[in-house]
């Protein structure tokens, strides 16, 4: 098998695995991240506009980086 041909079949496994866990970027999300990059000085996030569209939580150690969006963050490196 080509290593072509294994990288796509690793990538396929890849996806079944994952399949459940993907956040999909649909028209709605592109509209908040507009919203977003209009209030904000630097650009919104397509991560913070999924979860600000989907209403999830976003668990990530770069806080500062979706500070001032409105996104609900959890940070598992961080101690309570």
């Amino acid at each position: 098998m080509s290593p072509f041909a294994l990288h796509l079949v690793a990538f396929a496994a890849l996806l079944a695995r994952f399949a459940t866990r993907f956040v999909e970027v649909t028209v709605r999300v592109v509209l908040v991240w507009g919203e977003l990059i209009g209030q904000l000085e630097r650009a919104g996030s397509p991560v913070a506009a999924s979860a600000l569209e989907g209403k999830y939580r976003l668990v990530t150690q770069n806080e500062e980086h979706f500070q001032n969006t409105g996104v609900l963050l959890a940070n598992p490196w961080k101690l309570p």
